[in-house]
């Protein structure tokens, strides 16, 4: 079949190939080759079978009606949940003009009326202050103390000459002026405490706060009390100024004898379960047993009734350190609280020891006559035992 060039469109130049393109004979399409390749392509690319086509066919239908519906419900959603919306009310904003901040007047340095400074926490007393607790409480007692203090209608000086004349002098007779302001005259003092030139006007000043001071006074002393001229001194208004467990860790260190019955004869003073509680347990210990001793022997009014009530305490040893103590102690009416405790088998053990340990008649007849008392022989001996060792404290193990 020869091409013809009238059959072609003329929609572009001719080139050099076109006209052997004119002058080729092209073959004549045969029925046979068509069929051959018709076969050819069907092999190459079999079809499906009718019904997977149409399985696909609905496949896909599904697919994009389940995305169509997953549309229409989200955006059905989205519309409920911007109707249900809380719509926030409006609120005009109010512009109010700035005032001019003037600064207030001064009216300058004043120690009248003086306000007690607020009560700075402590430190737990089941130990002492660290080294940083006891810097913070001098840096904020010394800026306190800045600035002079003045003796408010002169009535602390002429206390402090009276004392200066008469180191030795009781110091009662002297304090019943600064009682009226006492925070006033604290704060005077412990200025005085920083300033004064002299060390007895110091030394003056550290007594008289014992007696006007306050637990503020406390930090300043502590420190007063580490150099030997103002030792005694500040010990003593330690012991009437610190709390109950500071002047018993202040016992226990104490190498002086003396001071030593001070403190604790301070703590037995005050009659509060605490303060008991803290002596009793000087008594426990060895360091201080003997001090303990002897102001049991000087107690004039001691309280019987709250040391009675450590008969209760759930620990051993301090049951037998109050008994120890109620064996010491010069009170006639203790016996028979003793005796009748015993009777009536109320903590006889303790009772007992407490009896041995009494030095009266009425105590002496009872214990022997309880000695022969089968029920209270082995009790009576076993508390002998005890009174003759003055140690009658076991180990915490065994209570």
């Amino acid at each position: 079949m020869n091409a013809s060039n009238d059959s072609m469109p003329n929609d572009r130049e001719r080139d050099a190939l076109d006209p052997l393109l004119d002058q080729a004979e092209w073959p004549a399409v045969e029925a046979d080759r068509l069929e051959r390749l018709e076969s050819h392509w069907k092999s190459l690319s079999p079809a499906r079978p009718r019904g997977q086509r149409r399985w696909g066919r609905l496949a896909a239908l599904l697919a994009v009606a389940a995305a169509l519906l997953v549309g229409i419900l989200l955006r059905q959603n989205l519309s409920k949940t911007a109707r249900d919306a809380p719509v926030a009310p409006y609120h005009p904003t109010v512009v109010v003009p700035e005032q001019p901040i003037l600064p207030k007047p001064n009216p300058g340095p004043s120690l009248d009326p003086i306000t007690p400074a607020p009560r700075r926490p402590r430190p737990p007393v089941s130990r002492p202050p660290t080294a940083l607790e006891t810097f913070v409480a001098q840096a904020q007692q010394r800026s306190s103390l800045a600035r002079p203090v003045t003796d408010r209608e002169g009535v602390l000086q002429p206390v402090i000459e009276a004392r200066l004349a008469e180191p030795a002098g009781d110091l009662s007779d002297l304090v019943g002026p600064l009682l009226a302001e006492r925070a006033h005259h604290e704060m005077t003092l412990l200025w005085h405490m920083q300033s004064a030139q002299s060390a007895a006007r110091r030394k003056v000043a550290i007594e008289l706060l014992g007696w006007v001071g306050s637990d503020r006074a406390v930090p300043v002393l502590l420190e007063a009390s580490r150099h030997g001229e103002f030792h005694a001194p500040a010990t003593r208004a330690l012991a009437r100024l610190a709390d109950s467990e500071l002047v018993g860790r202040l016992a226990q260190a104490e190498s002086d004898t003396t001071l030593q019955q001070e403190l604790l004869a301070e703590l037995f003073a005050r009659r509060d379960g605490r303060s008991l509680a803290v002596f009793l347990a000087s008594v426990r210990d060895r360091s201080t047993f003997d001090s303990a001793l002897a102001v049991l022997d000087a107690a004039t009014d001691p309280p019987l009734e709250e040391l009675l009530a450590f008969f209760d305490s759930s620990r051993q040893q301090e049951r037998y350190a109050a008994a120890l103590v109620l064996g010491r102690i010069n009170e006639p009416a203790a016996s028979q609280r003793l005796i009748n405790m015993v009777l009536h088998d109320q903590r006889r053990r303790e009772a007992l020891f407490a009896l041995v340990a009494r030095d009266d008649d009425q105590a002496a007849l009872f214990v022997d006559s309880a000695g022969h008392d089968p029920t209270l022989q082995g009790l009576v001996l076993a508390a002998q035992h005890q009174a003759k060792t003055l140690m009658p404290f076991p180990e915490e193990a065994n209570q």
